[in-house]
């Protein structure tokens, strides 16, 4: 996955992914300790603040777990506050070979599942909620 990319399209697949059926409920999560800043070896300095960005996202779905409308009013406001490190990924990524991206998503394999399994229980209670959706299409695209 290409870091901007990889947050849409880890949210989008989640959405698309998400069981209509409801869960049984889950006891009420601990707040979350955040997430220890990425240092992958291999990363260039801008793409390990895009995975820090990525582990601050998901602790922020994590917090957020089943309030979907404080999911959408949170993702909205990480969008604005990382617009700026957003553009830098996108750019760094049309800039890239698709031999440096493939290895970007090797080297960073293992960080992109942990972020999935931890946004993944908020994405299926909140994937659907239009809200949310609406939140998601403002995640910078190409």
């Amino acid at each position: 996955m290409r870091l901007p990319f990889a947050i849409s399209l880890t949210l989008l697949m989640a959405c698309t992914h998400a069981d209509p059926a409801p869960a049984k409920p889950a006891p009420a999560p601990a707040k979350p300790a955040p997430t220890a800043a990425a240092n992958v070896p291999g990363n260039s300095e801008l793409e390990n603040k895009g995975v820090a960005m990525m582990q601050q996202m998901a602790d922020m779905f994590a917090a957020d777990a089943k309030d979907c409308d404080k999911l959408a009013t949170d993702i909205k406001s990480f969008v604005v506050q990382h617009k700026e490190l957003l553009g830098q990924l996108t750019e760094l990524e049309r800039s890239q070979s698709d031999q440096e991206k493939a290895a970007f998503e090797a080297r960073n394999k293992q960080v992109q599942d942990q972020l999935s399994q931890k946004m993944d229980p908020t994405m299926a209670a909140c994937g659907e909620n239009p809200q949310v959706q609406s939140a998601l299409k403002e995640f910078p695209s190409e």
